[in-house]
């Protein structure tokens, strides 16, 4: 997660594609972080393709998220630290906007 208070990012990243986060986290990880927040269970559950795919799936959604699982969208978190952004962790996130949070 990544905010700003920035008003306006330094002239060097002028045109410029800038890469966001302000950590890495797996699904797992996120529905832990989520289920201790809420007090409200949140799982995160794989499928197979083939699962994917006789619930009705669309293949290019199956292969979307198969890419996903096997590259993922990778940032590399050093050199978006380089910017000299305030960046926001899913924890401080997740802090902040607990009561925002709907589970179920």
């Amino acid at each position: 997660m990544a905010r700003s208070a920035v008003s306006h990012p330094p002239s060097s990243a002028n045109g410029r594609e800038i890469e966001l986060a302000g950590d890495t986290i797996t699904l797992p990880d996120l529905a832990a972080k989520l289920t201790k927040a809420t007090g409200k269970p949140v799982l995160s559950v794989s499928s197979s393709e083939e699962d994917m795919l006789a619930r009705g799936a669309h293949p290019l959604h199956v292969r979307s998220e198969t890419w996903n699982n096997v590259e993922g969208y990778r940032v590399d978190l050093d050199a978006v630290r380089s910017w000299g952004l305030p960046l926001t962790t899913l924890d401080e996130f997740i802090e902040q906007n607990r009561e925002k949070l709907v589970i179920g």
